[in-house]
Order: structure tokens, then C-alpha cells, then sequence
């Protein structure tokens, strides 16, 4: 019986789960919900994560959403209670002052766009959840190549998936740079590609049935797989929307 690694047995579990668009979807999911679990529970407590939430430590509006989702509303209103004591000291200490020569509008108007331009650049690219995910991604995507090449059991498995949605398909091409082969890797890309165009068309199919199953003449038709296609598209295209 062949060994496996715990990141390697995540993977074959993601593949082997018949019904997904993306199985990197269904792990970047469940890391997600791992980590904002964490957050909310014992690191929200945690002497050296709390004095960083605000300041070292952003979340950007998608995230603090997924997080209001969530049963812990105690440790997402700490969070929030040490963001905007952050909010308030800087406000405290950037409060407007009017001089003789500038209006407060402009005063106020040029403050606001340049706390807003501050804002949107850090919580894009230096959420704290954002970052880790990302992270985790690429990690992910690393061991995906290395098992492809290693294990011809997960290279079959890998070929009947149902493809991936179209960010973590180009993360895997990405991810194919690692491939010290040409041959290797040019089998590798082929195939991914080959995947997703196949399973896109499949896709299509579903939804174009679906949409027929709306006409009158196609009422008593069975649904076939096209009842959850819209879903199942939204995933394609939007990942974990």
C-alpha cells in the first residue's frame, strides 16, 4: 500500500468527489471555513494575533461577510470592536484642521480620497484571509504537479475529473512551471486544457437543456444533470463566489 502525505490525501479525497466543477474549489473551501473558524475561536483571543487585527492584520468586505455567515457572533464582534478602535485612533489623529486658504469641503473631499485609495489598495492585496488562501492555493496547486507526476493512479483519476473552475485552471497551468520535463509538462498542459474545454462544453449542454425545460413541449422531460447546472456554472465561472 502506497504512503501518502496529509496534503496528498486532501487532494485524492477533492478528485474523487464525482460531483464538483473543482475540486481545488472544494479545498480552498474547506481551508477558508478552517481558517475563519480559527479566527473567530482561538485566535481572536490569542495574545500575539489580537493587537495585530486592524492594523498588521486586515480583512477585506467579502471576508468580514463570511464571517458574519458564521454561528460565533462573540468573536466576530471582538474583531470588529478592535477594528474600529483602530478606525477611531486614526481618525482621532488625522481629524480635519481648516486652514485660512482651503474650504472644508476640499479639506474633507481630498482626506476622504486618499483614505479610501489607502483603504481599498491594502484590504485587496493584504487581507489577512485573502493572503493565507492564496497561499494555501498555491501550495496545493504544487503538490497537485508533483503527484501527477509521481502516482499514474491520480493521473487517471486527474483526467475523469470534471475539470476546474477558471481561476484555480489557470493557477494549475501556472503551477505547471515546475515541471522540469518539456514532455512531461507539455502532456500536462494538454490534458489540463483538454479537461476544462471538454467539461465546459458538457456544462453548456446542461444549461442549454435547462433553459429548453422552460418550453412548454419539454415540460414532462426528465431534467437529466441540467436541474443544478446554473450552480454548478456560477462555480465554474466564480470559483467560491
Amino acid at each position: 500500500m502506497k504512503k501518502l502525505k496529509l496534503e496528498e490525501i486532501k487532494l485524492y479525497e477533492a478528485f474523487e468527489h464525482k460531483t464538483t466543477e473543482c475540486p481545488v474549489c472544494n479545498l480552498e473551501k474547506n481551508y477558508e471555513e478552517q481558517l475563519m473558524h480559527s479566527i473567530l475561536g482561538e485566535r481572536v483571543m490569542d495574545l500575539d494575533f489580537y493587537p495585530k487585527i486592524g492594523a498588521e492584520y486586515k480583512f477585506c468586505s467579502t471576508h468580514i461577510e463570511k464571517l458574519n455567515r458564521g454561528s460565533d457572533k462573540l468573536g466576530l464582534a471582538i474583531m470588529l470592536d478592535k477594528i474600529i478602535n483602530k478606525k477611531l485612533k486614526d481618525a482621532k489623529k488625522n481629524k480635519v484642521t481648516l486652514k485660512p486658504d482651503q474650504s472644508i469641503l476640499n479639506k474633507l473631499f481630498k482626506q476622504n480620497k486618499e483614505v479610501d485609495k489607502e483603504t481599498n489598495a491594502e484590504l485587496e492585496n493584504h487581507c489577512f484571509i485573502c493572503s493565507n488562501v492564496k497561499k494555501h492555493n498555491k501550495d496545493m496547486v504544487k503538490v497537485l504537479v508533483d503527484l501527477w507526476i509521481k502516482d499514474s493512479e491520480f493521473k487517471e483519476l486527474y483526467k475523469a475529473s470534471n475539470g476546474f473552475c477558471n481561476k484555480h485552471h489557470l493557477n494549475i497551468l501556472e503551477g505547471s512551471s515546475n515541471i522540469k520535463s518539456s514532455d512531461h509538462r507539455k502532456e500536462f498542459i494538454d490534458i489540463t486544457n483538454k479537461i476544462h474545454i471538454d467539461n465546459l462544453e458538457r456544462l453548456q449542454k446542461e444549461l442549454q437543456w435547462f433553459i429548453k425545460k422552460f418550453d412548454y413541449l419539454n415540460a414532462d422531460a426528465p431534467w437529466g444533470t441540467s436541474k443544478d447546472s446554473v450552480q454548478r456554472a456560477l462555480q465554474k465561472l466564480l470559483s467560491n463566489y
